[in-house]
């Protein structure tokens, strides 16, 4: 049989009512062979490990949140502390695919090669970042060449999800109003763009919060 959760097991062999062990293994008040085999977890695989926090979902433009990786092996079991410690380093990517900022491009990395630092406490590896334009993105977590790279010939290196930022609440300081020459007695629009305190488009209706008042003539 093959053993694939890593743990200590109690190995015992009994025919016909006898305990058959190797000379000197038998533990007589467990009933079982000593010493107990133990099965330690495989190297890390990047498709099984779990990415979670704060930074793995939908956020808030300005926001700070976190990234963490819980190294697992390909049968789910999460890698010793002397593996993940010594061997394991990752990279954290975060890039722009549809912008909703105006001055901000598709494509633009606001996240680049940022390193994730080993956490002592469950041995995870953890980054914090903050984006601050809204829009669709692809967050995308590198496990690196380790030294044993070549020896394995499942590996898979980049763990990646889309993720997508929302505008803060509205400013005034960057909300543009527009206001287009008239004739006398010519109906115009007032366009409203509310911004947030990043430049992006407030998406929400608004219609029951702002009023427009028409003053003057000041001349």
């Amino acid at each position: 049989r093959i053993l694939t959760i890593a743990g200590t097991y109690v190995v015992s062999v009994r025919v016909l009512g006898v305990n058959y062990c190797a000379t000197g293994y038998f533990n007589a008040t467990s009933g079982s062979c000593i010493p107990n085999p133990v099965v330690t977890a495989e190297r890390s695989l990047a498709s099984v490990s779990l990415l979670q926090g704060s930074g793995t979902k939908s956020q808030v433009a300005g926001d700070a949140v976190q990234v963490k990786v819980i190294p697992l092996d390909r049968f789910g079991n999460q890698v010793t502390f002397e593996h993940s410690f010594t061997e394991l380093k990752y990279s954290l990517n975060v890039t722009m695919l549809n912008s909703l900022n105006p001055g901000v491009p598709n494509g633009t990395v606001y996240v680049r090669n940022r390193p994730l630092a080993f956490n002592i406490q469950d041995n995870s590896h953890q980054a914090s970042y903050i984006l601050t334009s809204a829009g669709d993105y692809l967050l995308a977590v590198d496990m690196l060449d380790p030294r044993w790279y070549l020896e394995q010939t499942y590996l898979v290196t980049r763990k990646a999800i889309a993720l997508t930022v929302g505008s803060s609440v509205v400013d005034m300081l960057t909300t543009q109003v527009i206001t287009p020459n008239a004739t006398a007695s010519a109906q115009y629009a007032v366009k409203i763009l509310a911004r947030d305190r990043y430049g992006n488009l407030v998406k929400s209706d608004l219609t029951d919060s702002m009023d427009v008042n028409v003053v003057g003539p000041l001349t």
